[in-house]
């Protein structure tokens, strides 16, 4: 079964989205990977470096997060971390 990826609005969007692709919070697994779209051809090796960079990845941003000091900004209630940047690099 392929994955289709949806456009991301909000934050409530990607943990509706997370909730959606994995519901019992698997690890990601090289089959798993392999429905993502442009990763079908991916050999079994470089699935496997691919799985592991985005658990040491996940694991890099859950420390980060956790050490993370909260910071009240106002008026961000229209700011989406989700939105790509639009604009490019100079």
């Amino acid at each position: 079964m392929r994955t289709t990826i949806k456009n991301l609005k909000s934050q409530a969007d990607g943990a509706a989205f997370a909730q959606a692709i994995n519901p019992k919070k698997e690890p990601l697994t090289v089959e798993k990977l392999r429905t993502f779209p442009g990763c079908e051809h991916y050999s079994d090796e470089e699935a496997e470096q691919v799985v592991q960079t985005i658990h040491q990845y996940a694991l890099i941003l859950f420390e980060c997060v956790a050490k993370a000091k909260v910071v009240p900004l106002q008026h961000t209630n229209n700011i989406s971390y989700l939105n790509p940047i639009k604009k490019k690099a100079s």
